[in-house]
């Protein structure tokens, strides 16, 4: 397990906190956005877009991410 963790953190580039608080934010984003999305199929006037948001959000911040990790690793 600890070798496994050591090569993913390598091929991501990252330490073990900063891998750490990446994914737990991205965590906590999307338990929050499928909050939303369960109070918004409950009640649809709610938190119209917060789901769709929440989404393409995360998708971004892990795009930009994997961006910055491969061009760090050409350097």
């Amino acid at each position: 397990m600890l070798e496994k963790s050591r090569r993913h953190l390598q091929s991501v580039s990252e330490g073990y906190v900063q891998h750490m608080v990446f994914a737990v934010g991205l965590g906590i984003c999307m338990i929050l956005g499928g909050l939303a999305s369960i109070a918004h199929g409950i009640c649809p006037a709610i938190f119209e877009y917060t789901g769709s948001r929440t989404v393409a959000r995360l998708q971004n911040k892990i795009d930009t991410r994997m961006q910055q990790n491969r061009d760090s690793r050409q350097q």
